[in-house]
């Protein structure tokens, strides 16, 4: 992925354009077909779908709907009940925690984006109902078999009900990923503008106090780590891309939330990442922490 931008075409109010752009990854898919991968597939199409909204691109605009039946029809059951994409071989250090085929809270959260969008801009109602089967991964926990996890007492920030967040790697363990909780909590707000509103709303604001409990912990003073997993050699930084799209969806998610401490992350770390020092030291141990945990995620 090139250096990430924001959507052109996002609107809070009705999921059209994406909060990122992708169309850098369409532009570099030349097959004429679509991956064979959920993660691949997610982004192609929400790439080819900001194509199609910028020019109206025809090509564009038939390989979204092809991305967005194949979605449809691929959806597995999850191990909480809710269907959901299987994932291929799971990242090396989690090999042993992460079965063959298993399901991924991120990628999970591209792929209700892109089925909440086939439904708006293409009526699709079977993506819809793809999305509504879908949706409850992230309401189920972790040790339930879905993406969720409670990660503060009832009552310490959302009154009745605990903070919530969302897992990419559903491991025994905390992970926590920062981009992974990000993406969801942008299609949970997507899905409510499509369906189930009052729910999807009720489950945003449980995950926006989550993130707005724990953000405070992805600041280095320099830059963003990617998660707060303590399995690794070091901390795992976020790479350039992934830094950057921290900002992206945290400026996102302040428009939608209007909590000040999301815009204030953002302001600051994007002072991190203009300047030329932060971003070579970040760089330099971004490097090291892959030499010392060789297979970890990450990248963008």
């Amino acid at each position: 992925m090139n250096r990430p931008k924001q959507g052109r075409f996002v609107d809070p109010e009705s999921p059209r354009g994406y909060c990122i752009d992708y169309a850098d990854v369409a532009d570099a898919y030349a097959g004429e077909g679509i991956p064979e991968t959920p993660a691949g597939v997610a982004r192609l199409a929400l790439g080819d779908l900001e194509r199609y909204l910028a020019r109206g691109t025809p090509g564009a605009r038939g390989r979204f709907e092809r991305a967005v039946t194949w979605l449809t029809r691929n959806t597995e059951t999850i191990p909480g009940g809710f269907s959901g994409w299987a994932m291929p071989d799971p990242p090396r250090p989690f090999a042993g925690e992460l079965p063959g085929a298993w399901f991924c809270g991120r990628v999970h959260a591209e792929c209700l984006a892109v089925l909440v969008r086939g439904g708006t801009i293409l009526g699709n109602t079977e993506a819809v109902a793809a999305a509504r089967g879908a949706f409850g991964g992230f309401e189920t926990l972790v040790d339930e078999g879905g993406f969720a996890r409670e990660i503060a007492e009832e009552g310490t920030e959302s009154g009745l009900e605990s903070p919530l967040f969302i897992e990419s790697y559903p491991l025994p363990e905390l992970s926590l990923e920062l981009l992974g909780h990000t993406t969801a909590m942008l299609a949970v707000h997507d899905y409510g503008r499509v369906a189930e509103p009052e729910r999807a709303g009720r489950l945003f604001r449980r995950l926006a106090d989550g993130l707005a409990y724990l953000i405070d912990l992805y600041d280095t003073g320099a830059w963003s780590l990617a998660d707060l997993d303590e399995r690794w050699r070091g901390r795992r930084l976020a790479s350039a891309p992934e830094h950057r799209v921290h900002i992206l969806h945290l400026r996102e998610l302040e428009r939608m939330t209007g909590a000040p401490i999301l815009g204030e992350t953002a302001l600051r770390w994007g002072e991190y990442d203009a300047s030329p020092l932060h971003v070579l030291r970040a760089g330099t141990r971004y490097a090291a922490f892959r030499m010392m945990n060789p297979g970890a995620p990450g990248g963008g």
